[in-house]
């Protein structure tokens, strides 16, 4: 929602910019979403890790 928002500010700021901004994050999708993914995938373990009892 908040890239959403920043997207929608630049496009009022910038039009070329945001046309540039957009075109690069749908080149590296894949890449932003496997990133996004392992960074949630490690606070899920964080937090398994964090509550074990020892």
């Amino acid at each position: 929602m908040s890239l959403v928002l920043g997207y929608g500010l630049l496009q009022l700021i910038s039009q070329a910019t945001a046309a540039l901004a957009l075109s690069l994050v749908l080149k590296f999708k894949w890449i932003i979403f496997c990133v996004i993914c392992l960074f949630f995938g490690l606070l899920a373990i964080d937090q398994r890790l964090v509550k074990r009892e020892y």
